[in-house]
């Protein structure tokens, strides 16, 4: 099978994909929607079908139908391969594959050769579950069998962790790291709490590195420079690499000069090349003030507890920092629920407000009219009174809790589509 691929600054990768599953890419150099018009006056393009994907495609959406609608006269059977998940083409030669990730994975690829080939399965397709390059394993509860469920490197993934602040944000992306950790994928543990710092409190060797030097303490501000130096300005604690400021740290000049969207953007895009999994600690209320960074995270794990207080209060928090009702939409669409500190006892109307009953609680109860649909559940986490011991003693509750560390393993799997 001949393919023409646009594809943008992800040429390369998707083509070496195309490749190796013995297919034929006829075009060498990276095209853009936007340049094909020009492209094909000169050039005769002899293929059997095109795919087009997210860095091929125009900010201007009109544009993109006019130049999908042109080339549709030239190929009968064209994919998109996109995460916005309200692309809709508006001709019947292009499918569209919504993707969740910050790249087009090997999954979406392989999805759309399925589409390309079993046409009466197009429209199936999105529907059809994503493995990741996970091995997958179904399990029914927190058990030892969790510790069976094996991962691929095969695609980097952006999860960022947020909610309104106490909510457990921290500490749950800090041990679900470990939990990655553990299972052999290469991870990186960006705190952008620049207010609190707490990924101190959780990894003494860093906390006490920037105590020691000063490279380490503006850690995160030299990484947003130069992302591509996370080796040398970066700290490795037992597995998991680390990036934040340090307590000492006071240049607030040179925090706002970096700590910028465009900046933010450039980090996580040079990470994913460099690691599996990229954990990113942002606060709701900060992560608000850049918009355009969930365009470029795969998925958003939403700490709450399970109360209508802080149900309440995070999408209120949500609805009030994002200006947008298209934004709050967004937003909802990638979010993963997590209770955190989670009260068996909690009840509402008479019923335990499980994390199912909490996702349906936000949608009937009307905190926002921009949450329609209930959130997956990623896992809760049990509250535990001796939980801040692992701040005092520096080792994980994941390493002296087995149900804690189920619940964080399961967390984890869950966001990386590994268990259902």
């Amino acid at each position: 099978m001949r393919y023409f691929l646009l594809s943008g600054v992800e040429h390369q990768y998707v083509g070496d994909y195309i490749g190796k599953k013995r297919h034929t890419l006829v075009n060498k150099n990276a095209l853009t929607l936007g340049e094909i018009t020009e492209h094909l006056q000169e050039n005769v393009i002899s293929c059997d079908r095109v795919i087009v994907t997210d860095s091929a495609l125009s900010a201007d959406n009109d544009v993109n139908m006019r130049v999908l609608d042109y080339l549709s006269g030239f190929y009968p059977d064209i994919i998109v391969i996109t995460r916005d998940y309200l692309f809709e083409a508006s001709n019947k030669s292009v499918t569209v594959i919504v993707s969740q990730w910050f790249r087009a994975s090997h999954d979406d690829l392989d999805k759309a050769f399925v589409v390309l080939n079993e046409p009466s399965n197009k429209e199936n397709v999105t529907e059809k579950k994503r493995k990741w390059g996970i091995k997958s394993k179904k399990t029914d509860s927190l058990d030892d069998s969790l510790d069976d469920v094996k991962l691929d490197r095969t695609s980097s993934r952006v999860i960022v962790f947020t909610g309104h602040r106490g909510s457990g944000v921290t500490s749950t992306a800090f041990n679900v790291a470990l939990s990655a950790v553990s299972r052999n994928l290469n991870t990186m543990f960006v705190d952008l709490d620049t207010d609190y710092r707490t990924a101190n409190l959780y990894s003494g060797e860093f906390n006490r590195l920037a105590d020691e030097d000063e490279i380490i303490s503006s850690s995160l501000v030299r990484l947003l420079a130069q992302p591509h130096k996370y080796e040398t300005m970066a700290v490795n604690s037992d597995g998991l690499w680390l990036t934040s400021l340090g307590y000492d740290f006071d240049e607030e000049r040179l925090l706002e000069q970096h700590f910028t969207e465009s900046k933010l953007i450039g980090l996580v895009s040079s990470l994913k090349y460099n690691f599996d999994l990229i954990v990113v600690d942002f606060p709701l209320d900060a992560l608000a003030r850049f918009p355009s960074l969930l365009n470029n995270t795969d998925l958003l794990a939403l700490c709450m507890e399970n109360n209508l207080y802080s149900a309440f209060s995070t999408v209120r928090n949500i609805s009030i920092g994002y200006e947008n009702r298209s934004d709050i939409s967004y937003f909802a669409s990638k979010a993963r629920l997590i209770a955190t500190k989670y009260n068996d006892e909690s009840v509402y109307d008479g019923e335990p407000i499980t994390p199912e009953r909490l996702s349906e609680l936000i949608v009937n109860e009307g905190f926002c009219e921009d949450f329609t649909t209930q959130m997956p559940i990623a896992g809760s986490v049990p509250y535990e009174k001796h939980f801040d011991r692992q701040i005092e003693s520096d080792i994980s509750i994941i390493f002296t809790d087995n149900r804690m560390k189920q619940a964080y393993d399961r967390v984890l799997l869950n966001l990386l589509g590994a268990v259902r």
